[in-house]
């Protein structure tokens, strides 16, 4: 996964025969999906129930043939493990007999995810078109080495993608950023006597911009990130 330190050994090189377009993608996946849970189809977003026979898939796939030779590598052992294994996607397809569901994630280096069903929403199995634009953020608990797909669990439902929080929480937590509040520790280190005000020592260490036009193009509801400063000059 990505930023691992892992060790390899390499492979032989291969010979890549088989190719298939964009637009055979989603069956593709859930063919693999089927394959890896041994169930005889699999439910998708669509409310639509698939049934991919293998010698359908050969045929998709065989359809567009592309010849080319790729290296090829198998990680031996992961030294250590430096993604935070959460990520954040979409629930694409589920599975009625194993009580499964997949969730693909946004990043196209994590793999995707095997979740119980018990942990989707309570209506996806019987209206799973509603939450076809639906983000949620999924742990990775374990990635079998015979398996495409990783398992875990489903964390938080984020909402619809047009929800700016939602949006800003799959940001921060696809790249591993820290967003819980602040510890009483770091609290107790703030100024306990108020109004504040800046010492007279670090006014002198600083560039003093309190006569000249400053201001902020950030909206009122923000935090002040971008200041500018204006000064009048004579040509």
């Amino acid at each position: 996964m990505l930023g691992n330190t892992s060790v390899t050994e390499a492979m032989p090189d291969v010979e890549v025969c088989k190719y298939y377009d964009r637009s055979q993608y989603d069956q593709v996946l859930r063919e693999t999906f089927i394959a890896a849970t041994g169930a005889s189809s699999a439910d998708n977003t669509d409310g639509e129930v698939v049934n991919t026979t293998r010698a359908d898939l050969d045929q998709i796939i065989n359809g567009h043939p592309l010849r080319m030779y790729k290296r090829t590598a198998k990680v031996v052992c992961i030294i250590q493990k430096k993604h935070c294994r959460i990520c954040s996607g979409y629930l694409k397809c589920f599975d009625k007999d194993n009580h499964v569901a997949l969730v693909s994630p946004f990043d196209s280096r994590v793999p995707r995810i095997i979740v119980p069903l018990t942990e989707c929403p309570e209506d996806y199995p019987k209206n799973p078109r509603k939450y076809q634009s639906t983000l949620f953020i999924a742990r990775i608990t374990d990635w079998p080495v015979d398996s495409p797909f990783a398992s875990g669990h489903l964390t938080k439902n984020l909402g619809e993608p047009s929800e700016v929080d939602g949006h800003t929480e799959r940001f921060l937590v696809d790249h591993d950023v820290e967003h819980d509040e602040f510890s009483d520790e770091v609290i107790q280190c703030l100024p306990s006597d108020l109004p504040w005000k800046i010492p007279d020592e670090e006014i002198r260490l600083r560039r003093d911009f309190r006569k000249d036009c400053v201001f902020s193009i950030d909206p009122s509801t923000a935090r002040l990130t971008r200041t500018l400063m204006m000064r009048y000059t004579v040509m």
